[in-house]
């Protein structure tokens, strides 16, 4: 059955998809869990593949926030729209932040809380620049509340 395990698995996801449309998507990635011996979802989110520039994102981690939502590495005039048009109506640096901070659920870690928000800006039709708007906010949620972010935990990608 272990040749076969991929082939039934894309099987039963696909029959799901098709009585609810978006629970799988073929182009997320897969790899091996060491310790559990299975196949599971790898995070789509890494800081080391996002888009941004070094730069603006030190500056922004160094200044002051202003409130204007595009003042957020990776947030341009497309994500600023869609940011306002999602049922949150985000408008502001600070109501993103509170939407990424909203998505920390107790138990959850570093990597899946930014997982979480990188799926969500996805789900709202954010498709460019998703990574660098992640890291942008979890550093700087981090400047604020140390411990929240922690890019170390995320393995090499080379």
């Amino acid at each position: 059955i272990n040749q076969y395990r991929g082939a039934i698995v894309r099987s039963i996801a696909e029959k799901a998809n098709t009585m609810m449309p978006g629970i799988y998507d073929e182009g997320l990635l897969y790899s091996d869990d060491p310790i559990k011996g299975i196949r599971v979802m790898a995070p789509q989110y890494h800081p080391k593949r996002n888009q941004g520039r070094g730069h603006q994102l030190a500056q922004f981690l160094r200044s002051s926030i202003t409130g204007a939502v595009d003042e957020v590495p990776g947030v341009g005039p497309v994500a600023k729209r869609k940011l306002a048009e999602a049922e949150d109506n985000i408008q502001t640096t600070h109501q993103l932040l509170g939407k990424y901070l909203s998505l920390k659920g107790k138990e959850t870690d570093c990597i899946e809380h930014c997982e979480t928000f990188y799926q969500w800006l996805k789900t709202i039709g954010i498709n460019q620049y998703r990574g660098a708007i992640v890291r942008s906010i979890a550093e700087k949620a981090n400047t604020m509340m140390p411990g929240i972010y922690e890019g170390s935990l995320y393995p090499d990608d080379d």
